[in-house]
Order: structure tokens, then C-alpha cells, then sequence
């Protein structure tokens, strides 16, 4: 009986990391979908609503600490649509100076940085390394939270570096 409950909580063990792994796979190849396509409407739904922010709260125990994550949150959201779109349209612009052909983009790796917990709410940023004309640059998804319904969506700007 023991050893099955050994096997039993190392296989969730398992599927957690691989459903993390999974989630930061996903959220990058789309990224680079909406560069290569130029849709930055696309982009618009890789960042929280007020119903993710709720959905993410209901895992935060102390109901002081919940109101005060969902009072944060989504006052600051209120209006990102614009800040959403100059953020793409510097991106895209600085990847066309450095020489990026975004349409011939190819993912090379993809890491969550500086990952951590708190209050039962998994926060990380996503390094997408990617090459373009036989260079590689990194797209950094800035203070990423994972959604159990949606995956990781993005909570800052992102930002391009050789």
C-alpha cells in the first residue's frame, strides 16, 4: 500500500511539472504566432480579465490577502488594451531594426525565470529564446501568473533583447 501512494503522489508530481512545462511551450508559440502574423489583437488575450483575476483569487486562503490581490489587480488592468498595443508595436519595430524576419521566426527554447509562489498563486517570467537571419534573440514575457483555466497570462510588458 505504501509504494502505491509513493508511485500515486510522484505521478502527480509529474503531471503538474509537465502541465507547467506544457503551459509555457504553448503560450510562447503563440506569442510568436501573433509577431509572425502581426495580430496584435491576438496578443490582447494573453493578459488577464477581471475573471481570470477572480478565478486565480479562489486559491487565496486568507480572505484579507484575496481582496486586497483582486483590488490590485484589476485596477490596473481597468484599461491595458492601449498599453497592450504601443508595447507590441515597440517590440515589433525594435525586432525590424535588429534585423528579425518575424514571419521566418523559429523557437529555439523556452524557460520560466525566477519562478516562485505566493499566497497559493504561481508567478514566473518566460524567457522565448528564438533565431532569425542566423541570430538568436530572447522575448521576455515580464511577471507572467499561471491560470489553472488559461495557463500563463502576462502581467507586464514585453521585452526583446539580442
Amino acid at each position: 500500500m505504501r509504494i502505491q501512494q509513493i508511485v500515486f503522489f510522484l505521478s502527480i508530481c509529474f503531471l503538474f511539472s509537465f502541465n507547467v512545462i506544457d503551459q509555457k511551450t504553448e503560450i510562447a508559440e503563440s506569442i510568436i504566432e501573433v509577431f509572425k502574423n502581426d495580430k496584435v489583437e491576438n496578443l490582447i488575450d494573453f493578459y488577464p480579465k477581471t475573471s481570470d483575476f477572480e478565478s486565480i483569487s479562489k486559491d487565496i486562503t486568507d480572505e484579507k490577502i484575496k481582496k486586497e490581490f483582486l483590488e490590485h489587480y484589476i485596477e490596473r488592468f481597468k484599461n491595458k488594451t492601449n498599453g497592450i498595443k504601443t508595447n507590441y508595436s515597440l517590440i515589433r519595430n525594435k525586432g525590424n531594426y535588429l534585423g528579425i524576419n518575424w514571419i521566418e521566426t523559429e523557437l529555439i527554447n523556452v524557460e520560466l525565470d525566477k519562478q516562485f509562489e505566493k499566497n497559493n498563486v504561481t508567478y514566473s517570467d518566460i524567457l522565448i529564446k528564438l533565431k532569425s537571419n542566423e541570430k538568436e534573440f530572447t522575448i521576455k514575457l515580464d511577471d507572467c501568473i499561471l491560470s489553472k483555466e488559461k495557463g500563463w497570462l502576462i502581467l507586464d510588458e514585453i521585452k526583446l533583447k539580442e
